[in-house]
């Protein structure tokens, strides 16, 4: 029967971008369908709990991400989720910085342009993310200690609504993944300040990471990674491991 293959966010963020194809090439090699269910919500709480509560059968697959394994645990402790016990890993599938990024009709440039603006704006700035615990929202608070001015701090069901909003200017600034902005940004529909990892990318050449633009330390590599509810078979769990490490490759 289908695998359900839960993704913890709405389309078009860069889980959902990435995995698609991947699911695609995997459900071509096991001669089964694979159903991407979008469950998003709770920073990817929902979506652990029905994994959680799943049969490990390896009929239900969870792309987790590091909110949901290291940051949730400790910002929502009732959450009821343990991230060793409840799930049983089968891969990493992609790893990325996070991007910075301003409305179109902005007046930031830079990363100092936009430290600026948040110390000469009252009540700061606002600043969106894919969620509570998110690595956006991480970032965000960051930047407002870093800056030690007040900023508010919006959360969205994902990267793909944030984004819709840093385009329409209701949000000041974005910290997100290029997969997610990188076709807008090349339309000018949004901005592209400075760029988290330790080189630039080869998409924008031109644009500097955050420590070449003086915020050194100000990075968080975001990592998504395919897991399954404890208990799966090893058998089915080194199926799944080589099959998606061929596809993702």
């Amino acid at each position: 029967r289908p695998i359900t293959l839960l993704v913890p966010f709405p389309p078009g963020g860069s889980a959902d971008v990435v995995i698609r194809p991947v699911a695609a090439k995997v459900a071509e090699a096991l001669k089964q369908p694979i159903v991407i269910d979008n469950r998003s919500g709770g920073g990817g709480n929902i979506a652990a709990q029905v994994t959680k509560q799943a049969a490990p059968d390896g009929y239900t697959l969870f792309l987790t991400n590091m909110g949901v394994m290291s940051v949730n645990p400790i910002l929502t402790p009732d959450m009821n989720v343990d991230p060793v016990k409840d799930f049983q890993p089968i891969t990493p599938i992609i790893l990325f910085p996070h991007i910075l990024v301003v409305p179109p009709d902005s007046p930031v440039r830079t990363a100092a342009d936009l430290a600026a603006l948040a110390k000469s704006k009252a009540g700061g700035l606002s600043f969106g993310s894919q969620g509570v615990g998110s690595g956006g929202q991480i970032l965000g608070e960051m930047f407002k200690a870093r800056l030690g001015v007040p900023m508010v701090h919006v959360p969205y069901r994902g990267a793909a609504p944030a984004a819709t909003d840093i385009m329409a200017g209701r949000l000041d600034f974005l910290f997100t993944s290029y997969i997610s902005i990188g076709e807008q940004a090349k339309a000018g529909k949004l901005r592209i300040v400075a760029i988290g990892g330790e080189k630039r990318i080869d998409a924008e050449p031109n644009v500097p990471t955050r420590a070449e633009a003086g915020f050194p330390g100000l990075d968080l590599e975001m990592w998504h990674g395919m897991v399954a509810p404890a208990g799966t078979p090893m058998p089915i769990v080194n199926r799944l491991n080589a099959e998606f490490i061929k596809a993702t490759r």
